[in-house]
């Protein structure tokens, strides 16, 4: 079965690859010591080199093959190209500058599009960073979530210290099935029927009594429930 070179070629140095960099330091070296002995022939010896790669794989060729070169040193010399350009934007910020002037001033629509673009993606990333911390802050504070729901549900205020202080009454027992659940805020005249917020209106019930009591009073659920007996 015949060796396919290319592919052996590219394995070898992946395997090598400190081989690889020697060599092309050496291959520097040689160049650089040609370059000064005589450089009219090294200028000539590059100029038939350049030109015989454009006669085989034409202009645009070259130049795709230039564009690959590049991009693969670049993926290898991430840090020389940051500290390169950084330099570059230091040394050359006033022409940069006037540059980027002249061309937002020739081509407005596109400068205008550039400053629309930066905006919005400014105000999604600040709006995602505030929604963030604001799930954050209602993680860490139930009761005062709970206490604001309810003062836009119904009439009355109840602050957080209030909410928690029923909270801490209930000690982690529903107030109709008296049992230890999980527990939830339920008002005992419904927000429906008039109820308000005060802690006096307030007691802790699991989910399953809470959701079935509904627009119900304490009395009328516990019958319906038969927790109570009917009076005779």
């Amino acid at each position: 079965m015949p060796v396919d070179k290319k592919a052996y070629c590219k394995a070898w140095a992946a395997a090598n690859l400190g081989k690889v960099a020697a060599n092309r330091l050496k291959s520097k070296a040689r160049a650089a010591k040609k370059k000064a002995a005589d450089p009219e022939a090294y200028a000539a010896k590059r100029a038939e080199y350049r030109a015989n790669r454009v006669a085989k794989l034409g202009l645009e060729g070259v130049r795709a093959e230039f564009r690959a070169s590049s991009k693969r040193w670049r993926a290898r010399n991430l840090e020389k190209v940051a500290a390169y350009e950084a330099a570059y934007r230091a040394a050359n910020a006033e022409v940069l500058r006037e540059k980027a002037l002249a061309y937002a001033r020739a081509h407005p629509e596109v400068s205008q599009n550039s400053r629309l673009r930066r905006m919005r993606e400014d105000f999604a990333a600040f709006r995602a960073d505030e929604n963030a911390r604001n799930r954050d802050w209602c993680s860490r504070n139930p009761e005062a979530v709970a206490a604001k729901d309810m003062r836009r549900r119904a009439a009355g205020r109840i602050s957080a210290e209030e909410l928690r202080g029923v909270r801490a009454m209930a000690d982690g027992i529903c107030a109709y099935c008296f049992k230890r659940r999980r527990l939830t805020v339920d008002h005992c005249d419904p927000i429906s029927r008039g109820g308000t917020n005060d802690p006096s209106n307030l007691v802790m019930a699991c989910r399953s009594c809470n959701s079935a009591k509904g627009a119900l009073t304490p009395l009328e659920f516990m019958l319906k429930q038969r927790l109570l007996a009917p009076s005779s």
